[in-house]
């Protein structure tokens, strides 16, 4: 778009990624501002996602993978502040079967420093999403999901 969103032309180079894997859908672009990049995050295979880097994003570069059993599709990266605290953030590589790790991120690859934490039990939730831009001094990631 060239009018704030107004109005929009579509980009005759689509798609600008091809497709790596069925079941890589439902993922977010998020901007990371210490390495000024678009990165996403796709599943690519059986319980590994693939961390990708744009600066336009429209050229996509696969930067690392990662990878534990009970990962699955619908990946989601965010930072959370530890308690409140706006100066010890963590990252959070989330699944859309309710599992997550806790680690650091810086850009390229996700380092956990956590064992896989399960926040959902049962089988009546899944594919999860979460809301951006939640003022901070809210403090919370606000999710939803289906099931």
């Amino acid at each position: 778009s060239n009018d704030k969103g107004r109005t929009f032309t579509k980009y005759k180079g689509n798609p600008v990624q091809e497709i790596i894997e069925p079941n890589n859908r439902d993922s977010k672009v998020i901007w990371h501002e210490p390495t000024k990049q678009w990165v996403i995050v796709l599943y690519l295979e059986d319980s590994v996602m693939g961390f990708f880097t744009s600066k336009d994003l429209k050229s996509w570069e696969l930067q690392s993978k990662y990878g534990r059993e009970n990962l699955q599709e619908c990946p989601e990266l965010f930072q959370l502040a530890i308690d409140g605290n706006q100066q010890n953030k963590k990252w959070i590589l989330y699944a859309g079967n309710g599992r997550y790790d806790i680690g650091q991120f810086d850009g390229k690859k996700f380092i956990p420093e956590s064992k896989e934490i399960e926040f959902s039990y049962g089988n009546c939730f899944y594919a999860s999403q979460t809301f951006n831009n939640v003022p901070e001094e809210d403090g919370r990631r606000i999710q939803i999901a289906w099931g």
